[in-house]
């Protein structure tokens, strides 16, 4: 469980390296909270995160990834779309009913795949 909750941090904050998304829940303790743990206890390795994705196997894995944040969605925790801003003053001509919002289980595969790509540790096989 804490497994998903830690990659379910990662994509709502958009960090999508492992070194990072540990780094980032070790310095947080409303974070630790969520995950569970103490002030004085370690969270899992980085290694842990990536490896533990291999076990489940990319297709397995999304999936229950796609279900935990179908989860959170059903539970309101999260409204189920994403919006990025840009923090760029640049004047346009732009009508604000054309901005388009991802939908959040869409985008899910994308953080996977970054997630893989920035992996020190490559859980995917190269054989065939």
């Amino acid at each position: 469980m804490v497994f998903f909750k830690i990659l379910l941090v990662g994509y709502l904050n958009n960090i999508n390296s492992d070194r990072g998304l540990i780094r980032y829940c070790s310095d947080s303790l409303s974070i630790r909270l969520f995950l569970g743990y103490d002030i004085d206890e370690e969270l899992p390795w980085h290694s842990t995160i990536s490896r533990t994705r291999g076990l489940y196997g990319e297709e397995v894995f999304l999936h229950l990834f796609q279900e935990v944040l179908r989860l959170c969605i059903y539970k309101g925790m999260v409204r189920g779309k994403r919006q990025a801003i840009d923090s760029a003053f640049i004047k346009a001509n732009a009508s604000m009913d054309s901005l388009v919002e991802k939908e959040v289980l869409e985008d899910a595969s994308a953080f996977v795949n970054e997630l893989e790509e920035n992996s020190e540790f490559k859980t995917t096989s190269t054989r065939k």
